[in-house]
């Protein structure tokens, strides 16, 4: 049985199953990566996105407690918060491509990309996890909807990391995860020009006739409001990123710690 992978705390079937398999092997069984993770020295996943020489700008040298991973993906920032101490990890994602909140007009033409990419979500995540021999495991469900009994109980420690764009209502997302934990870090696309041309005002540009699966695109002021009224008392802005990326990934990305 692969590790951990539970819908409402169920274990989902996974459409492949192995014994453990070399980084080469898990590599090559996935068609559509993603992020870029280290499998082991020297050997990458050919992901969309590099993460890797930002992590430690992003979060701490040490994690202690449980940590959730929001919108995991394939899995990088688990992995990077069980690398940094964190005692059990959760990452969180949706079940499927289709359950993602895409604009409704664009829903039908995702679904038929998403298919035809051959994307399976946890694929990664799982093949991932087998070859760097990792505990982390993954829960299925929406974050606007999760619950401390999905999880296992509150976490001491959260990351969500380039999903808010995604969301119909980011604010209701970081309402649930101030109910989930004390501590959340964040690092999330933003307009760096609205953020140089109106650094005091909350500004998010609405991005459905912009692109064909984001819905906004906020600048500095108007994260760090979602994040406060989400629920979170201290916000802080931990610097703009832009991590290496193809297919109009390298984007400016701020980081922020909140409490």
């Amino acid at each position: 049985m692969p590790l951990g992978e539970s819908p409402q705390g169920a274990i989902l079937p996974s459409r492949i199953r192995f014994a453990r398999m070399t980084a080469a092997e898990a590599i090559a069984a996935n068609p559509r990566w993603y992020h870029s993770i280290e499998l082991e020295p020297g050997l990458l996943t050919p992901g969309m996105v590099d993460l890797r020489t930002i992590a430690g700008l992003v979060l701490p040298d040490r994690v202690a407690g449980r940590a959730l991973d929001v919108g995991t993906f394939d899995g990088f920032w688990a992995f990077e918060l069980e690398r940094r101490g964190a005692s059990e990890v959760i990452g969180l994602d949706v079940g499927d491509a289709a359950d993602a909140q895409w604009p409704p007009l664009q829903r039908a033409r995702l679904e038929r990309e998403a298919a035809a990419m051959g994307v399976e979500l946890g694929l990664g995540f799982r093949l991932a996890s087998e070859a760097l021999g990792s505990k982390a495991r993954r829960v299925v469900a929406d974050v606007t909807e999760v619950t401390a009994d999905d999880l296992g109980g509150p976490v001491d420690v959260a990351f969500l990391g380039s999903l808010l764009l995604h969301l119909r209502d980011p604010v209701a997302a970081i309402e649930r995860l101030r109910a989930l934990t004390t501590t959340l870090f964040v690092l999330e696309p933003i307009s760096l020009r609205h953020t140089i041309l109106a650094p005091r005002r909350t500004v998010a540009r609405y991005q459905p006739l912009e692109t064909t699966f984001n819905w906004w695109l906020p600048n500095l002021a108007a994260l760090k409001e979602w994040v406060h009224q989400g629920g979170f008392d201290h916000v802080r802005f931990r610097g703009f990123h832009k991590p290496p990326g193809i297919e109009g990934t390298s984007v400016w990305h701020a980081a922020l710690e909140a409490w």
